[in-house]
Parts: C-alpha cells; sequence; structure tokens
C-alpha cells in the first residue's frame, strides 16, 4: 500500500516556518499565488514574442514557489511527481492549443510555421501553449506546498472564518466549513484506495501502467467502478460515526485549537499583499495605453 506521505498534497506534520503559519494567513498566500500566476502581463498583441512577459514572470513566481517548498521541507520528488502524474493533461494543453489557437488580427507576430494538411499552426500557438502550461504547473505547485503544510482542519477553520459573515444571512458557515474538511480528507484516502486497486489488478495480470494508450484508457476505466465503490462506503462509514458521536450540523459548534494571530503571521500577510499589489501595478499600469512590456515592437 503506498505511503500517505506520498500522497498529493497530504500533510506532513513538521515543524518549519510554513507550518508555523496561521492557516488563515496560509489560505490568503495561496489566494495570492492564484491570482498573480493568473493575471496577463505584457502585451502578447504587440509584441514580436507574444506571451513571454508573462512567462519570465511565472518563471519568477515558480522561483517563490520553489522557496516556499524549501521553507516547508516539501522532498523535490513530491514537485516531480506532481508533474509527471499531469503529463496527460499538459499534452492535451499543448495539442488543442497549437492546432485551434489563432491569433487575433492586432497580433503583430501571424506567422504559419507550418500546414497540418490544410490546416495552418502559428507561431504564436506555441508560444500560448507554453503559457498556458506554465500557468497550470505553478498552480498545482503552489496548492502542493500550502496543503502540505497545512492541517485539513486549519483550512476548514479559515474558510468558516471567512465565510463567518454569512452567518447574519443564516448561512450555514459550520457545514460548509466541515464538508470542506470531510473531502480534504478524502483525498489521500482516495490516492492511497487508487493505489492499492492498481497493485491488486496488476497482480491479476492488468498492467495500468505499460502498453498502448487504449488499453491504458481501459484499465483507468477498471480503476473507477471499484474506486467509486470504495468511496461511497468510506462515506456512509463516515457519516455513520459522526452520527454515533452525536454530531449535529445545526448546533453551536466549538473548536479543540483556537488559532492565533501573531507579528510573525502579520509579516507573511504584509509580504504576500506587497507581492501582490506590486504585480498588480505590473499589471495595471499603462504607458501609452499599453501594460509594459519586456519585449516591445
Amino acid at each position: 500500500m503506498a505511503s500517505p506521505v506520498s500522497a498529493f498534497g497530504v500533510y506532513r506534520p513538521l515543524k518549519t516556518p510554513i507550518h508555523r503559519l496561521d492557516g488563515r494567513v496560509k489560505v490568503i498566500l495561496l489566494i495570492v499565488m492564484m491570482v498573480v500566476i493568473f493575471i496577463p502581463y505584457g502585451n502578447p498583441a504587440q509584441s514580436p514574442y507574444p506571451y513571454a512577459t508573462s512567462m519570465i514572470v511565472g518563471a519568477g513566481l515558480g522561483l517563490i514557489v520553489i522557496g516556499l517548498a524549501a521553507l516547508a521541507r516539501v522532498q523535490p520528488l513530491r514537485f516531480l511527481k506532481a508533474v509527471g502524474g499531469m503529463w496527460f493533461l499538459l499534452v492535451f494543453i499543448i495539442l488543442l492549443n497549437v492546432f485551434f489557437y489563432r491569433p487575433g488580427e492586432n497580433f503583430l507576430n501571424r506567422d504559419i510555421l507550418f500546414y497540418a494538411g490544410t490546416w495552418p499552426v502559428y507561431e504564436t500557438s506555441f508560444w500560448f501553449a507554453g503559457y498556458v502550461c506554465e500557468r497550470v504547473i505553478l498552480t498545482i505547485l503552489a496548492t502542493l506546498v500550502i496543503t502540505s503544510a497545512t492541517e485539513p482542519m486549519e483550512i476548514s477553520y479559515a474558510f468558516e472564518f471567512f465565510l463567518s459573515p454569512l452567518k447574519l444571512v443564516k448561512v450555514p458557515v459550520a457545514a460548509f466549513s466541515m464538508m470542506m474538511s470531510l473531502a480534504l480528507r478524502f483525498i489521500p484516502v482516495l490516492s492511497t484506495q487508487a493505489n492499492r486497486i492498481q497493485k491488486a489488478q496488476a497482480a491479476r495480470g492488468l498492467d495500468a501502467r505499460n502498453g498502448r494508450l487504449k488499453d491504458r484508457f481501459k484499465s483507468v476505466l477498471g480503476l473507477i467502478i471499484p474506486l467509486l465503490m470504495i468511496s461511497i462506503m468510506d462515506a456512509v462509514r463516515s457519516a455513520e460515526a459522526m452520527q454515533a458521536r452525536g454530531y449535529d450540523p445545526r448546533a453551536p459548534r466549538t473548536h479543540l485549537r483556537t488559532s492565533r494571530f501573531g507579528l510573525y503571521d502579520l509579516g507573511w500577510l504584509l509580504g504576500a499583499l506587497l507581492l501582490l499589489a506590486g504585480l498588480l501595478f505590473l499589471c495595471l499600469y499603462r504607458v501609452g495605453g499599453l501594460r509594459l512590456e519586456i519585449f516591445p515592437a
């Protein structure tokens, strides 16, 4: 059976600068990373190297993510596994954008590299595919770092705190946070069960990792049904256990541990907000009606 430590994003109880942070700050840090990863930079239409400015900024954000991973003591092998595990998605994104992305009429770079039959493939399509793949990889790695250093209940408490104003309009915030904590709990469980099923199938002669692509798709379909059944059974057992312990979603909720926001958390929060402000300035500042561009025409 696969070790739960090897599962994607599972919490590792360590004593690191990232683990010490308040859960609410870590959630804000992740949200800030998502925002600065996906906001546009530069002027791809007015540059001979479209999307190069965004990719350079993304490379800088990648260095920040690697620095956070080093502080959280996330093993480089987990990074490689996370990226390698989504190779099919990246290949699909590249093929989709290369063959179906079309630069607008205002793009300076509209060079056609080659024809696939009668279908033109543009140079800009490769720039855009690289830009999208970089954003997907950064999103996965940033999520991996934060979830590896944050307990699921911390994330649940953080979202309950941020959603607490909705209590004024009778929204069941506590129930929503409990649903989120249960969903996060099942991520490593399902990953472990999937590895167990794959090994059981391999022992019976079904190779899900090698062979033709068609055969590998069939093996994935054979994995989905038992994994779905196991997840339903686990959900039923969890519901029965909660009911046996007297859990009432409508009752006032108490916390075993309370989070404390200190100067250390404030420093990290200010750093995240400064990063957000700086990159928003880079995105929104205009010179002659255009964003700042590293490779102007």
